[in-house]
């Protein structure tokens, strides 16, 4: 019998007796069927109506450790990637069912039948407590695992840390000065030439160099004039430069940097260096 086969479960007065007239009708010989004995003691059940109550009781509890194992079952089928079949106690589950013994350590025979519903229960009710643990512990390894990921095998545009697209470059270069900062760009490939061209006329109406009585009469770019440096680039053929400009312009940049468009790609500023190193 392999393990899509369907298993009964067959209860009948006098054990020997029954078990012999049972595999005359459909054991081996006949080819109906295997048989295997499920081993379940004498229990203690009490009077009728209590047997009655109990068979209530265990048609819930019943529901609710199927449940349980429901959920494990989706559980283990999202973390494993071998597709090997969940095992009961390290065994396979038809070799579980073809060779179940009844573990009187948990389960003491001498208990009332509604006490051992009730250990049943509150056993279930703590596997799934450790489940949903478990679970939570997994999430947040795999989100971080995620992130990580993400970081190694990220480009320019998604990274948070441009340290690692620059392993050579010494961070102390870009602190600032009183008047001076470092801002990074990150552009194409592409748009490399075209933001060559222009960068230095970025927020071109910004910054008075008139004289003192009049600084506003003379316009210009917050940008040092040829500051541009090209720091990396990534494996999709994202480009990171520097450029150096008039530290309290730095917002101004940034707003005037976003909406500049070459073929098609914005200029993404990343940030300050301060704020990244």
């Amino acid at each position: 019998m392999g393990d899509s086969s369907d298993y009964i479960l067959v209860a009948m007065p006098g054990a020997a007796d029954g078990w012999r007239n049972l595999e005359k009708a459909v054991g081996p010989a006949t080819g109906l069927a295997d048989l295997f004995h499920f081993d379940v003691p004498t229990l203690r059940v009490g009077t009728l109506e209590k047997l009655m109550a109990a068979g209530d009781a265990l048609a819930k509890a019943d529901m609710g450790v199927e449940s349980i194992i429901r959920k494990i079952e989706r559980a283990y089928c999202e973390v494993q990637e071998s597709n090997e079949p969940l095992t009961v106690e390290g065994e396979p589950l038809v070799q579980y069912l073809q060779t179940f013994r009844w573990n009187a350590a948990k389960l003491q025979i001498t208990r009332p039948i509604d006490e051992l519903i009730k250990l049943l229960t509150q056993s279930g009710q703590k596997i799934e407590d450790e489940l949903k643990e478990a679970t939570a512990v997994y999430q947040e390894a795999k989100q971080l695992f995620n992130i990580v990921s993400r970081k190694r095998g990220g480009n320019l545009m998604s990274t948070s840390n441009l340290l690692e697209f620059m392993p050579g470059v010494d961070p102390i270069r870009f602190q600032e000065s009183e008047f001076l900062c470092t801002m990074f760009i990150v552009l194409s490939r592409s748009s490399e030439e075209a933001f060559l061209d222009v960068y230095e006329s970025l927020a071109a109406d910004a910054v008075g160099y008139g004289p003192a009585d009049d600084r506003m009469s003379i316009l210009g770019s917050p940008v040092v004039p040829r500051s541009a440096n090209l720091l990396a680039e990534d494996k999709d053929n994202y480009l990171l430069y520097s450029v150096t400009i008039l530290k309290q312009y730095r917002d101004v940049f940034a707003h005037a940097a976003q909406q500049v468009c070459f073929v098609g790609v914005a200029v993404v500023v990343v940030g300050v260096a301060f704020g990244i190193f």
